[in-house]
């Protein structure tokens, strides 16, 4: 993984193995204080060490310049060498004399040596450059979310454009209730202080963002969606460059979970603890970097949907957004072995040459879609060459400018876009009954009032929306000529069985496998919810009963009783 880490072992043999300068002086010192004699210098490679006889003590240790200064060990008494020898076998001695050689590692500049040679390596040629022009933000509305979205364009004065077109609540009304189709295009959207004639509305928008084209798209009844996509000024776009050119030192970073109580515990109770140290190179760090700018940058996007036209991907915090971002390179052509062999590539999908997709209707330009494991979210990156992003057309200033190329791009991403974010609310409302499935399964506890209270508000608005939308998914999905409608067909760059995959096939079926489960597991959920409830509303009555049997008991002795002593 490009990094090394130490971890704890109890045993000689790993406690043997540590390599940096500050441990060398100290097994140096220890084994002149027992006696061992030296036959080679250290950072020799080649043979073991054995306590008792001659010694060569050879591996990856660093020299040390104590030991050609050093002395023949003064005359020990018997007594005074067993005494030495019983300390330095007695178990606290050894756990803590690790421990100490150890933390000496990160202080020896060791890990260091090799930081020039590696940013030399790994940073981005000066001849070489990446810019990010736009990022897309998709967000959809349900029928227990849509009243946001009515909200958001209310209070962001969005309900009429300049050109005085239709109202927007009136278009939403009319697509939800069945009787229009299709989709609406916003116009330009800039800050109100950069607003001129060609701007259709305005709004406060992200840091660094000069213009937003805003869309709405009704793609079911039940399901509206809004993509905008965010143009960045010049800075913002090259923002990502700094730490690809960037020079980094190595780190060494302690286990975030280590306290100091964990080094009492195991010197003196031989206990486990997170000792571990990893070290990061420059190009892991300029990785990381990387990889925290874009994030940044897409978090920005993302934060101004959810605080004006806030869905069902920005309504819950810590939910990632579908969202799409455009880097354009200006040499090497991303996603091929040319953009692989630029280390400084590792922390953007571009430097892949695997997992590719290309497609005829947008020949300059590549897909790849994220992975789990590098931390992209629900990121697609769509990714061109600077001179070879889109044909000359007549009509376009600076065909080559960022703003032509996001432009140009706007209409080929957002339908990808739309069917990706389908995926990612398929994913979201899987993850929902997952957790709804486990909490009731755990839960034993009868609680009529409140579990009818939660029904109801399940049935309401979760299981409603779940219900209602993954079916509207499948007809939606089934239709080939909606589906396919104005959206980029891209297929795998490689082969695959002989032939190159369709994106939106490969789409299509997996949300009609994942909404026809979600199907089933939310009818069972609503099933054995049902039930439940039933049956403790029958447990409820049958105690109610039996506290009226009770009640009437205690009744008929008070009668009793107060019928004796009026007689007596």
């Amino acid at each position: 993984m490009g990094f090394c880490a130490w971890r704890l072992d109890h045993s000689h043999s790993a406690r043997a193995q540590i390599s940096t300068r500050a441990s060398a002086v100290t097994i140096s010192k220890h084994w002149r204080s027992i006696g061992v004699k030296h036959n080679a210098p250290l950072g020799k490679p080649g043979a073991a060490a054995d306590i008792g006889e001659a010694t060569e003590l050879r591996g990856a240790l660093p020299p040390s310049e104590t030991d050609n200064a050093s002395t023949e060990p003064a005359e020990l008494r018997p007594e005074e060498c067993a005494l030495s020898r019983a300390l330095k076998e007695w178990g606290p001695w050894k756990r803590w004399h690790w421990y100490r050689q150890t933390q000496s590692h990160d202080r020896s500049g060791f890990w260091g040596s090799r930081d020039s040679e590696e940013n030399k390596r790994g940073r981005l040629p000066d001849e070489e450059g990446v810019q990010v022009p736009a990022v897309w933000v998709a967000e959809l509305y349900t029928p227990s979310t849509v009243g946001k979205l009515l909200r958001g364009i209310r209070d962001l004065g969005w309900e009429h454009g300049r050109s005085g077109r239709d109202s927007l609540s009136k278009w939403m009304n009319d697509v939800r209730e069945g009787r229009q189709a299709g989709w609406i295009n916003l116009g330009p959207v800039s800050p109100p202080s950069t607003a001129h004639m060609l701007i259709e509305r305005t709004a406060p928008l992200p840091p660094g963002v000069k213009v937003a084209l805003p869309i709405l798209i009704s793609l079911t009844p039940s399901l509206t969606a809004f993509v905008i996509a965010f143009l960045f000024d010049e800075n913002r776009a090259t923002s990502l460059e700094v730490p690809l050119r960037e020079e980094f030192s190595t780190s060494v970073r302690r286990d975030r979970s280590f306290r100091l109580w964990h080094v009492a515990q195991y010197v003196f109770t031989n206990r486990t603890s997170h000792f571990g140290r990893s070290v990061y190179n420059p190009d892991i760090l300029r990785r990381e970097a990387v990889k925290s700018r874009l994030q940044e940058l897409e978090s920005d996007c993302v934060k101004w949907v959810r605080d004006h036209l806030a869905g069902v991907f920005t309504s819950q915090p810590g939910l990632r957004s579908p969202t799409a971002a455009l880097l354009v390179t200006e040499r090497a052509r991303p996603l091929s072995e040319e953009a692989a062999k630029i280390t400084a590539f590792d922390g953007l999908a571009i430097g892949r040459n695997y997992d590719a997709w290309e497609s005829d209707e947008w020949p300059g330009a590549g897909l790849a879609m994220p992975h789990g494991w590098d931390d992209e979210g629900k990121r697609l990156v769509f990714a061109c060459r600077r001179r070879d992003a889109f044909p000359d057309s007549p009509g376009y200033h600076e065909p080559t400018s960022n703003r032509t190329i996001a432009q140009r791009a706007d209409e080929l991403i957002r339908g990808l876009l739309l069917r990706w974010a389908l995926t990612c609310l398929l994913d979201r409302y899987h993850e929902t009954l997952s957790v709804l499935r486990d909490r009731t399964a755990n839960d034993g506890r009868y609680r009529p009032i409140r579990d009818l209270k939660e029904l109801r508000s399940l049935a309401r608005t979760t299981l409603y929306d779940i219900g209602l939308c993954t079916q509207e998914i499948v007809e939606f999905a089934e239709s080939d000529f909606r589906y396919r409608y104005d959206v980029l067909e891209m297929s795998y760059a490689s082969e695959v069985r002989g032939e190159k995959p369709k994106l939106l096939d490969e789409l299509r079926t997996s949300q009609k496998m994942r909404a026809r489960q979600i199907q089933r597991d939310a009818a069972l959920l609503q099933s054995t919810l049902s039930i439940s409830n039933d049956l403790s509303q029958t447990i409820s009555n049958m105690r109610i009963q039996r506290l009226v049997v009770l009640l009437t008991v205690v009744s008929v002795g008070v009668a009793l009783w107060a019928a004796f002593k009026t007689v007596t």
